[in-house]
């Protein structure tokens, strides 16, 4: 086989097992699309729920309550979750934004008059496991559960701790050891939480 040969040889060996491997992700990726998106979905009707701390027992309950209480909308280029539970009316914002290794999504909830979170949860994070990771454990989430607002604000405090459940000091411990992803997070909840409000004040 001379050298010409070869390099056709090898050109068409290259395109066939690349053809085939594309062929086989495409038609993996197709089957796989309705659990993706179903999987996507549950992710973030059990956030808006926990953020809004409306309690379920499983997803067929999570899926029931959501469908019937909460109303998705988008206004100025963000996600808004409204509900009516009871005549007790509560508002949730999905939040996106950087943190140290990638992005940070998740829901934000708050009550009818705006004067405490009602909850956080979070869809989606790439923070250093048992770092910056450690928002998405429940200690942390917990702070947030009726911590009360202050000028539509929540304060971290620096350099962090065990948590801070003290609901009318307007604070969160952040993380210690990941001062990135607490000062990433402090950013992007209140940059949020003042977007909500303009929303809340235009609407």
């Amino acid at each position: 086989m001379n050298f010409r040969e070869n390099i056709i040889y090898v050109a068409v060996f290259t395109f066939i097992i690349t053809f085939l491997f594309i062929f086989i992700l495409t038609v993996v990726y197709l089957n796989a699309r309705d659990r993706i998106k179903r999987n996507n979905d549950i992710f973030e009707i059990k956030a808006v729920l926990n953020s809004m701390n409306i309690k379920y027992s499983d997803y067929d309950e999570a899926y029931k309550i959501y469908n019937k209480n909460i109303i998705k909308k988008t206004i100025d280029n963000n996600v808004i979750y409204t509900a009516d539970i009871n005549n007790q009316k509560s508002y949730a914002i999905l939040f996106t934004g950087k943190g140290l290794w990638g992005t940070i999504t998740g829901v934000l909830g708050i009550n009818s008059d705006y004067t405490k979170i009602l909850g956080i949860d979070f869809i989606s994070q790439n923070e250093t496991p048992g770092l910056g990771g450690r928002i998405s454990e429940k200690w942390f989430k917990d702070q947030f559960v009726n911590e009360k607002l202050a000028n539509f604000k929540i304060k971290f405090n620096y350099p962090g701790g065990k948590g801070d459940y003290d609901k009318n000091n307007n604070q969160v411990d952040a993380i210690s050891g990941a001062t990135i992803t607490s000062k990433s997070l402090d950013r992007i909840l209140n940059e949020y939480l003042n977007n909500l409000k303009k929303i809340i004040n235009k609407n």
